[in-house]
């Protein structure tokens, strides 16, 4: 498909290799990634981008979303390989026939940790960068209101269907001790405990550089919660509750 005004070859030069480095991340795998480069190509090449303010943030989330779809079917695929599985290599350096946007989270270290991930962990490292602060602190807002109003649909629709809920407690108060996957779990969780420890006062702070809610009782902290966010949906609900890691935060 030849290159429209809105989409010339010298933006798609520009941006491709962010595009290949982000599918690549997500498969581990050269040829799917280039097949999912040639899909958002072609998908770009006949979209409006009028309205895309970042061009490049609109193809890499493209290129997630491609992954992930392709990483849903790869994954069968790779459940019946025989024998550990290990990334396609890439060759990276001045001897690559392409540019590639590399660091080192395509190491082959990084991307064997990565295939321990579920899909949508994966897309959410790999975009971890794309909500801004603004979106992270519209979703915690908009998470408690509806978990505060046991309002299950709502949370429902404001999480990944594949999302994540990981909660610490270290033993040292009630947490759950292993992952909830699923959006409908999650929810349910969140409206129970929100029932259970009736907490009287939130607020909205930074930590480790992204915003995170603080849920009080009595005065003191009791819970923390931050989130991975990908296409606006929560991908990753951390919520950190044993007291002994509140101290250095300075909010007990």
């Amino acid at each position: 498909m030849a290159p429209t005004d809105a989409f010339a070859e010298a933006d798609w030069q520009a941006h491709r290799p962010a595009v290949f480095g982000a599918a690549y991340r997500i498969l581990g795998s050269v040829a799917e990634a280039e097949d999912v480069v040639q899909e958002v190509w072609l998908r770009a090449a006949a979209a409006d981008l009028s309205e895309v303010r970042d061009l490049r943030a609109w193809l890499v989330t493209l290129a997630a979303r491609g992954a992930y779809n392709v990483l849903k079917s790869a994954r069968v695929r790779r459940e019946s390989y025989v024998g550990p599985w290990l990334p396609e290599p890439l060759l990276t350096g001045p001897d690559a026939a392409a540019q590639v946007l590399m660091d080192e989270s395509v190491s082959t270290a990084m991307l064997v940790v990565m295939e321990t991930l579920s899909p949508a962990e994966r897309v959410a490292l790999v975009l971890h960068d794309r909500a801004s602060r603004a979106d992270t602190e519209r979703l915690l807002k908009a998470f408690k209101a509806a978990a505060d109003a046991g309002n299950l649909a709502e949370l429902v629709e404001l999480l990944h269907p594949e999302a994540v809920y990981v909660a610490d407690g270290g033993g040292k108060v009630t947490a759950a001790r292993r992952p909830v996957h699923g959006a409908a779990p999650i929810a349910l969780l969140a409206v129970r405990q929100i029932e259970i420890r009736r907490p009287d006062a939130f607020q909205i702070i930074e930590v480790n550089g992204q915003p995170a809610l603080a849920t009080y009782r009595g005065g003191q902290l009791v819970w923390l919660d931050t989130l991975e966010i990908v296409d606006g949906r929560i991908t990753t609900w951390r919520r950190l509750a044993n007291p002994e890691k509140f101290a250095h935060i300075g909010h007990t």
